[in-house]
């Protein structure tokens, strides 16, 4: 920010060239907040109420009265020295806010520096189940991730139950497809966002703290196993037979391998028939380790599964209970 539009006070900068005033006249003054990783600075915008799970950083003082002018909380420093979120709405400012008046002609007063530009969207879509799932399987292993700190407003549900940092999760997988070390000043997390959306395409709940996470959340391809005799059966195999996100990783994972999903067994290709949509008709199977054969905690890998369509998948699961 060019030095005209920063105060400082304390150990805080705050914003000189947009503030509220209280009721009293008193300003009430954006607050730079600093990113533990980067040392970056940038104001704090709460679009959805005051939910820190929702914020947006803005390092540009021209946007910052656009969204306070738009009523979105944004967090400031009190008379008291205290910060707190104040927008249009509150009590105690009751619609004063000051805009110096050349504020309209900066846009980007001050280039961010280049750690602390978000990744694009799209390239933030480079992160594809198979990473996602992936970046699980090694965290449930205990490997750690520099650059993250602890999840503090959500969890992912991984196999088991497990609870994990969804920003974390997203970082590991990101660095992976991304082939660079990503941390968590290159992406935003929380609702609404590419990370959220990207780990819930791969297979994944994510739930706010203290919450619980949904029922059993069956799998894509329940008709693969109506073989299975039984509601009580039915229940216990599909257990067994999904961790969280592995038919998508698997299934990303053979897209990018092969350009198209068919079945290894007969190489049907739906697609040809059914166009964008036949994709439905592949199913992921264990073809190395029966599901019998498994214990508690069994690791599987994207190479011990097959794609198959849901004929041979059938035949496939005949042949494992006449063995």
């Amino acid at each position: 920010m060019g030095s005209a539009d920063v105060i400082e006070i304390g150990d805080q900068l705050l914003s000189r060239a947009v503030y509220f005033e209280d009721s009293l006249g008193r300003k009430i003054r954006p607050i730079f907040q600093q990113d533990d990783i980067t040392g970056i600075r940038s104001y704090r915008v709460y679009p959805v109420g005051n939910s820190k799970s929702t914020h947006v950083e803005i390092f540009d003082v021209a946007e910052l009265a656009a969204y306070a002018r738009k009523g979105f909380a944004i967090r400031c420093r009190l008379p008291s020295g205290s910060s707190s979120n104040r927008s249009l709405h509150s009590k105690d400012i009751a619609g004063r806010l000051v805009v110096l008046p050349d504020l309209k002609y900066r846009m980007q007063l001050e280039e961010p520096p280049e750690k602390a530009k978000r990744l694009s969207a799209s390239l933030l879509r480079s992160v594809t189940a198979e990473y996602v799932w992936l970046a699980v399987q090694d965290l449930l292993a205990g490997v750690e991730v520099p650059g993250f700190g602890r999840s503090t407003d959500y969890d992912l549900i991984a196999e088991g139950g497990i609870r994990l940092p969804p920003k974390q999760v997203f970082g590991l997988a990101a660095s992976r497809a991304l082939d660079r070390a990503i941390t968590s000043a290159d992406f935003s997390g929380g609702l609404g966002t590419v990370c959220f959306e990207l780990l819930e395409e791969a297979g994944y709940e994510i739930v706010a703290k203290g919450n619980q996470p949904s029922s059993e959340r069956f799998p894509e391809y329940a008709d693969a196993t109506l073989w299975v005799e039984g509601r009580q059966k039915l229940v216990v195999h599909l257990r067994k037979e999904r961790a969280a996100g592995l038919a998508r990783a698997k299934k990303s994972d053979f897209l990018k391998r092969h350009g198209k999903i068919y079945c290894e067994l007969c190489l049907l290709d739906p697609m040809q028939t059914y166009g964008e949509h036949g994709a439905a008709c592949i199913e992921v199977h264990h073809h190395e380790t029966s599901l019998a054969e498994m214990q508690e905690g069994h690791i599987t890998t994207l190479d011990q599964l097959k794609c198959l369509c849901a004929n041979c998948h059938r035949v496939e699961h005949r042949r494992l209970r006449e063995r």
